[in-house]
């Protein structure tokens, strides 16, 4: 039995400025084609883009990932590194 739990990610790391506003259309695309190869629950996408324009109110994604503890993991498994 593998232990895990869920783990709260954000993207981008900050929701507001110029950076932010240039990556609506870039977490879109992490959502429709990243995310599905993760266990993932309540996804959130804040955004509001326009193709090729900046998005001034900033973008957010947000999902709870599962994820395992590597730790105990490597324990159980022998792994010594």
């Amino acid at each position: 039995m593998v232990q895990a739990q869920w783990k709260t990610v954000k993207l981008p790391y900050r929701e507001t400025g110029i950076n932010a506003a240039g990556q609506c259309e870039l977490l879109e695309q992490f959502k429709k084609t990243v995310l599905p190869l993760f266990t993932t629950r309540n996804v959130d996408l804040v955004a509001n883009c326009v193709p090729h324009q900046l998005s001034p109110l900033g973008t957010k994604l947000q999902a709870e990932v599962l994820v395992t503890n590597q730790k105990e993991r490597q324990a159980s498994s022998g792994d010594v590194r």
